[in-house]
């Protein structure tokens, strides 16, 4: 039994049954199931390429850069780094 979709022109062969109407029913299963495996492929592809679309490549320009200053460097001169440590100085209460 030989079993062609005119859409996709997907073709499906099967002889394993001695009927002809066994070998109709298991082509047309196999036939179901390749088109449902290309139709999640194309899904997942269009998927794939809106989500790359929109992270983007992740190049060093794309990056959102980050400094870490160590604590004693810097800062430590800074007035409002040292109140804000805790320890006042530079500060006067009124």
């Amino acid at each position: 039994m030989r079993i062609t979709h005119l859409p996709t022109g997907l073709e499906v062969k099967c002889q394993d049954q001695k009927s002809q109407l066994q070998n109709k029913i298991k082509a047309m299963e196999i036939l179901r199931s390749r088109l449902l495996d290309r139709m999640v492929s194309e899904q997942e592809a269009a998927r794939s390429r809106e989500r790359r679309a929109q992270v983007g490549t992740g190049d060093r320009s794309q990056k959102v850069r980050t400094y870490n200053f160590a604590e004693s460097r810097d800062r430590s001169s800074d007035p409002l780094h040292d109140a804000q440590r805790g320890s006042g100085a530079g500060w006067e209460a009124r």
